[in-house]
């Protein structure tokens, strides 16, 4: 059950939220694995904070605040960093895991 979903920028010191948007349903409804929430655009019942163009070569990291469905698991939250890289229609996210050096090319 998806409750929010927050975008940061991992470059910065503090870190700054680039995007945030939390869903209006109480309790929070239960989502496909296959859904898609493009970021900036606001999904219906729900609200949003200002959005921010993503940079190439910066470091985000997209939170996914859930609650699950089974009481006896403790998940409240799935993350991932990745960069952009590229221009156009070359333009690409890359993984964490697939930074060669730190570098995000």
């Amino acid at each position: 059950r998806l409750q929010a979903i927050t975008v940061t920028d991992t470059s910065t010191q503090p870190m700054a939220t680039v995007w945030w948007v939390m869903f209006d349903a109480d309790p929070a409804v239960p989502q496909s694995a296959a859904a898609c929430y493009p970021y900036g655009q606001l999904p219906s019942a729900a609200k949003s904070g200002n959005v921010e163009a993503l940079k190439n070569g910066k470091v985000y990291s997209a939170f996914l605040n859930v609650r699950g469905t089974d009481k006896s698991d403790p998940t409240r939250g799935y993350s991932v960093r990745f960069c952009l890289a590229g221009e156009g229609a070359t333009r690409r996210l890359i993984p964490a895991e697939a930074w060669r050096n730190g570098v995000c090319n």
